[in-house]
């Protein structure tokens, strides 16, 4: 990103100074459907990492294999086409900042919706310290997540979970969750323009300072 101060004088001695940030992509990276297993992803922490300087275009969907992380930087702009989703059995790291969320949308304005994201039984969960803080395995956190048919589903028996943060904005569904015995912590999320904004049921699920607003349902 390019940063940069803006600085402002006025009469009377006022003066004021804001700093910018633009985040600059230098290229597109398009993604048919995708399998990431052990055998295929050759760094030594077996991680996949999408950066914030690309914008990652998913014409077919990806999947996350056991052993593998895929982690999304702060600022990274995915784009899905129709139908299409990134399912996980490994760990996925989405760890955006409040100026900088990681962005998942439609790939073109008006289509039909996309798959969202799907994180399976297999999936690591999230390892929390005592200020319910995620320190390590899978988080979702800082993110803005739009035009999904389901924005984010916690297969059956999903492993505990920290979903914190995060925007949901014009889905189907924002989330759904259900059938676990293990934890699901949804956390200072806003829920906005969806037809659905949470579908829990049968879980254990704590939802602690969250916003829905104009959701249909």
């Amino acid at each position: 990103s390019l940063a940069f101060t803006l600085n402002l004088t006025g009469s009377g001695g006022y003066s004021t100074s804001t700093a910018f940030s633009i985040q600059v992509r230098s290229s597109t990276v398009t993604l048919g459907n995708t399998y990431y297993t052990t055998a295929t992803v050759t760094t030594p922490d077996e991680t996949v990492l999408w950066t914030s300087d690309n914008t990652y275009v998913l014409d077919g969907s990806v999947l996350v294999g056991k052993g593998v992380t895929l982690t999304v930087q702060p600022g990274t702009l995915v784009k899905v086409a129709p139908d299409k989703y990134i399912s996980v059995d490994g760990t996925l790291i989405v760890d955006g900042t409040a100026e900088q969320p990681a962005v998942f949308t439609a790939k073109t304005i008006g289509q039909a919706p996309w798959g969202g994201i799907r994180l399976s039984e297999f999936s690591t969960g999230s390892v929390l310290n005592s200020t319910v803080e995620s320190t390590r395995g899978s988080l979702i956190r800082h993110c803005r997540l739009e035009g999904a048919s389901t924005g984010i589903r916690l297969v059956h028996g999903a492993p505990q979970r920290l979903i914190s943060n995060c925007r949901f904005e014009g889905n189907g569904i924002a989330i759904e969750a259900g059938y676990s015995s293990n934890p699901i912590r949804l956390v200072g999320n806003h829920f906005i323009s969806n037809i659905k904004g949470a579908v829990l049921w049968g879980a254990l699920i704590t939802v602690v300072g969250n916003q829905f607003v104009g959701n249909s349902e």
